[in-house]
């Protein structure tokens, strides 16, 4: 059976730059919903609702439901298949994060580039940065498959060894 070969920068990118991201905001919507809150509302003209706990509460679990899919079974899974879907579905979410990021700013009546904060410009840039990455592995490049071309029983994995370049 053919090994899958991936560029180190997919290995660095998706099993531990991302799932930090994600952890990050995890944590900082279970220690103080506010802190996450004016990462995209300036605490300024906003405030935490202890009524919309709920739907905080909710977004954390979706943040620990991407750690694990990112730092656990991408590390467990030598199957490219199983890497791409996973990375399909955080491209869906980096498209809905930007989409709601745009949304909220025209909404402030801050989408001008004077108007925007470090952190509204750090949401777009880190979030086409990690999509960018995602659309590179999505269509193969960096990723090479080598072997000998002889048949050989499937492995316990289930799929290709993945292996660094």
């Amino acid at each position: 059976m053919a090994d899958v070969h991936f560029h180190p920068l997919y290995h660095i990118s998706l099993t531990w730059v991302d799932p930090l991201l994600f952890f990050s905001a995890f944590v900082s919507i279970l220690i103080d919903p506010g802190i996450w809150l004016d990462y995209y509302v300036p605490a300024s003209i906003s405030q935490v609702d202890p009524i919309q706990n709920i739907a905080y509460q909710n977004v954390a679990v979706m943040y620990g439901f991407l750690i694990i899919m990112t730092a656990g079974l991408q590390r467990i899974s030598t199957d490219v298949r199983v890497w791409k879907t996973i990375q399909a579905g955080v491209l869906f979410a980096d498209v809905g994060h930007v989409i709601t990021v745009y949304a909220s700013l025209v909404q402030q009546d801050r989408l001008q580039p004077d108007r925007m904060r470090v952190v509204d410009w750090a949401n777009f840039i880190v979030t086409a940065v990690g999509a960018f990455i995602r659309i590179c592995f999505l269509a193969g490049v960096g990723i090479r498959t080598v072997g000998d071309g002889r048949k050989q029983a499937p492995s316990k994995r289930n799929g290709p060894n993945v292996k660094q370049l």
